[in-house]
């Protein structure tokens, strides 16, 4: 008997459902958390900025990366995003030792603060 752990949806029995019934089962690669975290960038209204986060894995991986409108609020956005006084468009990329967020603040009437959550996956396929 192999070991291993499956975890099924609500209202199967984990014993004999589907793979489809599962939420999750250690039989299927899933992403790993390498590293995860809140950036944050000083921003003046019409420039660029990219913040620079390093990972040590050694090759491009996969990530996802959100904006913060309300800091303290933890209410995450997909880029473009919008609080209905700035605009932040964000172009996110890896490469070998970094994750770059590069982001265009617009409609700012004065400077501000940009904040955002990020992780990065590890495990390449």
């Amino acid at each position: 008997m192999s070991q291993g752990i499956k975890i099924s949806k609500e209202g199967y029995d984990v014993k004999t459902c589907t793979p489809d019934q599962l939420s999750m089962s250690s039989e299927y690669k899933s992403f790993k958390i390498h590293d995860e975290g809140e950036w944050s960038q000083a921003v003046v209204a019409n420039n660029s900025y990219t913040v620079t986060i390093p990972h040590t894995l050694g090759y491009s991986p996969c990530y996802m990366a959100f904006g913060m409108l309300n800091p303290g609020v933890n209410r995450y956005y997909n880029y473009p995003a919008s609080d209905g006084i700035a605009y932040v468009e964000a172009i996110i990329r890896s490469d070998t030792s970094n994750l770059y967020i590069a982001l265009l603040a617009e409609s700012l009437t004065t400077s501000g603060t940009i904040y955002g959550y990020y992780y990065i996956f590890k495990d390449k396929s």
